[in-house]
């Protein structure tokens, strides 16, 4: 095939116009020729889409889990929702049942998904919906002692920009008691996926005297993990140093005396807490692990979405096997004109404008009746292996 005059430019510049494309358009351009695919599923190319994919929310995706009555991922265009709402395009994954036939979701990094099987001993695996490769990649089993005492697992999954490594946390809580599913005593260990690692073995950190909400950490913040704790010397919120390996607590909000979950805007740690009227505050901590840096950055009354009401009953109710990770209202993530995009009694998306104060009901055909929802990016970053990747996060 004759070359065309834009894979006549140097390659910097060729591979420079690429990387500023949309993803999907990417994926379309891999069908060009041989030599746009080469170019495309060259690691280094990929590397340099990430770079220009963190400056930007054009490759942002709702990602939306359902597990009834299936595991089942679905992605949908994070900017179209801004622009108009019934051009959101819905993207179903290649990852569903019949790959695992039971799972759950650790988190979302740097378009890599964690996700753990609610079978057996919570076997973990990685995958990106948009890489060239359809399969996850399991990782090493961690092998624990008296695996039937074991009450509940919390997980973390995160990279750190400075050791360009990703790491896969495991808090084991054991039951104390024949009836106890919550468990204690817990104990905490560490996988590292990354560069210049050979070991690619389970680390045992020892025992944490942390009580970590489950069954993921909430936000990333400064190359740590964060959880809701319900240690009161904890303050309520503990963090995991993805670099250092340890585990301390973060001050919490000092005038907010509960909240009900962590989440990362614009960067910073910040606190959601529920009133019992129906309206939402929200905390940020404006300097890392400041106390006195908190501040009460926005409030929103109390709303209940239209298309509540019509989405039915919910399905019926499930014991999860590492506690529940749905909630009433869960805030998703700030966009850089302050709107503010939230999930509803995990059944409905909404936009709050922090300006006008008033509400958009996000509407996206074929979502199922009651869905986890996060924020991730989409990019090419290959499975195989992890521990090449240079990126930062």
């Amino acid at each position: 095939m004759e070359e065309s005059s834009i894979q006549k430019l140097p390659k910097a510049i060729f591979h420079d116009i690429l990387s500023r494309q949309p993803i999907q358009t990417l994926l379309e351009c891999k069908l060009v020729s041989r030599s746009w695919l080469a170019s495309i599923n060259d690691p280094a190319f990929h590397n340099l889409h990430f770079s220009a994919a963190a400056e930007s929310e054009s490759t942002l995706f709702l990602l939306a889990f359902s597990d009834w009555p299936k595991p089942m991922l679905q992605l949908a265009e994070l900017g179209a929702m801004e622009e108009d709402t019934a051009k959101t395009v819905k993207i179903t994954t290649q990852l569903d049942g019949s790959m695992l036939p039971d799972f759950d979701l650790v988190g979302s990094c740097n378009g890599i998904l964690c996700l753990y099987s609610t079978v057996s001993d919570d076997p973990l695996y990685i995958y990106n919906p948009f890489s060239s490769s359809a399969h996850c990649k399991e990782l090493p089993k961690l092998t624990v002692h008296d695996t039937d005492t074991i009450g509940r697992v919390v997980f973390g999954f995160g990279f750190h920009w400075r050791t360009k490594q990703y790491k896969v946390v495991k808090v084991v809580y054991y039951k104390q008691s024949e009836y106890d599913f919550s468990g204690g005593n817990p104990e905490a260990f560490v996988l590292t996926l990354g560069a210049d690692n050979d070991d690619d073995e389970w680390r045992r950190l020892g025992r944490i005297p942390y009580v970590l909400a489950g069954p993921a950490s909430e936000a990333t913040v400064n190359g740590r993990l964060h959880w809701k704790s319900w240690n009161p010397e904890a303050e309520g919120v503990v963090s995991f140093d993805l670099e250092a390996e340890e585990f301390q607590a973060v001050p919490g909000p000092k005038d907010c005396s509960s909240f009900d979950h962590l989440v990362n805007l614009r960067g910073h740690l910040s606190a959601v807490q529920l009133s019992s009227d129906g309206s939402v505050g929200v905390w940020v901590m404006r300097r890392y692990c400041v106390k006195e840096s908190w501040s009460k950055e926005f409030a929103m009354p109390s709303h209940v979405p239209r298309s509540y009401s019509m989405r039915g009953g919910a399905p019926p109710t499930r014991r999860k096997k590492n506690g529940i990770k749905g909630r009433s209202f869960k805030v998703l993530w700030e966009f850089k004109d302050g709107k503010v995009l939230f999930l509803y009694r995990s059944n409905c998306l909404v936009v709050y404008d922090q300006v006008s104060g008033g509400f958009e009901d996000v509407c996206i055909r074929g979502l199922p009746q009651e869905f986890q929802a996060f924020v991730h990016m989409g990019t090419l970053i290959s499975m195989d292996p992890v521990s090449n990747t240079q990126h930062r996060a």
